[in-house]
């Protein structure tokens, strides 16, 4: 008896093992596409908890400063330079840590102040000292982070810039 060998033995498992690749490819392409969303989507929220963080903060030190709790300058006659007066016994709405009621002064005169506030705000107060016509400008820098450890991997930061006049509305 003699066999005849079929010269098309063998291609219905080669079919096979391209379609299972195919397949598998395509699954791991499109699981690696839904991680990614899902830590992008997870970005936008931790982004939101740290604006809302630095944005309360911020209404808080507004508050402050508009109620002078950080000090202010009072304008010197004519040729004589402004006069820092402090506040003896601030009281702030929101829990301030490290707060230093005699700041040191910057290059131009500006006090500074660096506050943190809770666990997860840190906020630079910066009064300048008057101008010719008299006003005292506040700046005002707040960062709000969405986990209070530094070294997270997933740690966001959010700022918020102020600038305005001293007692005056923003």
């Amino acid at each position: 008896m003699v066999f005849k060998r079929n010269k098309k033995s063998g291609f219905v498992i080669l079919y096979a093992v391209i379609v299972a690749s195919v397949v598998s490819l395509s699954g791991i392409l499109l699981g690696n596409i839904i991680v990614k969303q899902i830590i992008l989507s997870s970005i936008g929220r931790e982004s939101q908890f740290a604006y809302y963080e630095a944005n309360s903060v911020d209404e808080c030190i507004e508050n402050a400063v508009n109620r002078a709790q950080f000090g202010f300058f009072l304008s010197g006659l004519e040729g004589e330079p402004a006069v820092f007066f402090e506040e003896e016994n601030p009281s702030f709405l929101c829990d301030v840590q490290n707060f230093n009621t005699n700041p040191p002064s910057d290059a131009n005169g500006d006090k500074v102040f660096d506050l943190m506030v809770g666990d997860c705000t840190e906020v630079r107060v910066i009064l300048k000292e008057p101008d010719q016509l008299g006003d005292s400008v506040v700046l005002l820098r707040t960062k709000g982070y969405n986990i209070c450890e530094v070294d997270h991997p997933r740690l966001v930061e959010k700022v918020i810039y102020r600038d305005y006049n001293n007692g005056g509305d923003l």
